[in-house]
C-alpha cells in the first residue's frame, strides 16, 4: 500500500498592534488524494479539509510566548467512511533561544 499524496497550505495574518497579544487568523486546507496499492482502502481514503483558525499569541517575555487557536471547519469533502473532526484545538508554548 502506497499512501495517497497530500498537500497542506495555511494563510494568516497577525494583528501586532498590542503590547503582549496578538490576534491572528488563519485560513488551513488539506488535500490528500486515495491511497493505491493491492492493499490500499482505495474507496474509504482522500479527503479535502478547509479550517478557519482564529487564534491568539501571547508574549511572556523576549524568549517566551504562548499561543492558542481552534482549527474550525468550514468545508469537508471525505470519500467514503472516514472520521473528520468538528475542531481542533491548540494549545503551546514558544522559547526562543
Amino acid at each position: 500500500m502506497k499512501p495517497g499524496n497530500s498537500l497542506n497550505a495555511s494563510l494568516g495574518i497577525r494583528y501586532a498592534g498590542f503590547d503582549v497579544i496578538a490576534p491572528q487568523l488563519q485560513l488551513n486546507v488539506r488535500n490528500s488524494r486515495h491511497d493505491t496499492g493491492v492493499n490500499a482502502d482505495t474507496v474509504c481514503t482522500g479527503r479535502t479539509l478547509l479550517y478557519i483558525s482564529p487564534g491568539i499569541i501571547a508574549e511572556v517575555s523576549n524568549q517566551i510566548s504562548l499561543y492558542s487557536f481552534v482549527q474550525i471547519p468550514v468545508y469537508q469533502d471525505v470519500n467514503g467512511v472516514q472520521l473528520a473532526p468538528r475542531f481542533i484545538s491548540t494549545v503551546g508554548v514558544r522559547y526562543s533561544f
